[in-house]
């Protein structure tokens, strides 16, 4: 498979550690990657240093709506005080997309301990108590999240 031939990765908070990882990773895979921030000139730089790493990969850096447009596949790798936010900045330009949000709700003082809000997901309630009930919309998220 080619690089054109895959879709196009943004990293919606990639200039962090989690999210630089991700796109480092998905970058040596062939992936074409474009790292959003809500400074656009630190997801360039963190663009450039990832191509420096990996010579032949397709990445560049954008604002974080920018970004999310011009993807196929948008992961959310923002801190967990950001997500609703950044959600809601990006909302109108992720229809039709797979959202794929890896944020992590850790509280401190207990920070090696997930601790979901009491519907299970995170977004998921607001999103689903704004759709009408008999509304396909109100359906198509699914939470897979992680229970031990």
């Amino acid at each position: 498979m080619t690089a054109a031939a895959k879709p196009i990765l943004a990293i919606l908070g990639g200039t962090g550690q989690e999210g630089r990882a991700l796109a480092l990773r998905w970058a040596h895979a062939g992936y074409p990657v474009i790292i959003g921030s809500r400074d656009a000139t630190k997801a360039a730089a963190t663009a450039e240093s990832i191509k420096l790493q990996c010579k032949d990969a397709t990445v560049t850096g954008s604002d974080l709506t920018s970004a999310a447009r011009a993807a196929e596949i948008v992961v959310l790798t923002v801190p967990h005080a950001a997500q609703l936010s950044t959600l809601g900045l990006v909302k109108p330009v992720l229809n039709g997309k797979l959202l794929v949000d890896v944020t992590v709700p850790l509280v401190p003082p207990k920070v090696s301990r997930v601790q979901l809000p009491e519907g299970g997901c995170l977004g998921i309630p607001e999103h689903r108590s704004r759709q009408p009930r008999r509304s396909r919309a109100r359906d198509r998220l699914r939470c897979a999240g992680l229970r031990r």
